[in-house]
């Protein structure tokens, strides 16, 4: 593996490794509130995975364009992750700061490009560097600004 392939194939393993976790213990938790017997299919609009000191963790829903979403919460309600389907069903994870800001995210790009995307907790424009790899393997690394512009770039 070429050194600059490991930050996305870490974050997309780490992502599917998250995501299977949760749909085990979904099925487990669900499972286990249905009495001994697992169900085949559980059917649902939304599911919530609710701590009861803290409240709501985690939800699993559909939005209001029919995509599905995952969203995780910290104690305080906050939404701190999101997984879902974007536009033309490209998949999305979002990662939040404190103060509700998307900091970082990992999706693909229309041609299917992945992409890294890091902002600056003080920015109030949508400028943020982008890191990713073309095709054919070729990583590269851009500052982009709020209409898409490359103010800067490697290759």
């Amino acid at each position: 593996m070429k050194q600059t392939e490991w930050p996305t194939k870490a974050l997309w393993t780490m992502t599917a490794m998250a995501m299977a976790g949760w749909v085990v213990v979904l099925v487990l938790v669900l499972g286990a509130a249905r009495g001994s017997k697992l169900q085949e299919v559980v059917r649902a609009e939304r599911f919530e995975l609710v701590d009861p000191k803290t409240g709501v963790r985690a939800r699993l829903m559909l939005a209001p364009d029919g995509a599905p979403r995952f969203i995780m919460n910290d104690e305080d309600g906050n939404m701190r992750a999101g997984l879902m389907l974007g536009d033309g069903g490209r998949p999305l994870l979002t990662l939040f700061d404190h103060s509700h800001n998307s900091r970082a995210s990992l999706s693909l790009g229309e041609d299917g490009t992945p992409l890294l995307r890091l902002k600056d907790a003080d920015s109030q424009k949508m400028i943020h560097a982008s890191l990713g790899a073309s095709k054919d393997g070729c990583p590269w690394l851009a500052v982009v600004d709020e209409d898409g512009d490359i103010m800067w770039g490697v290759p």
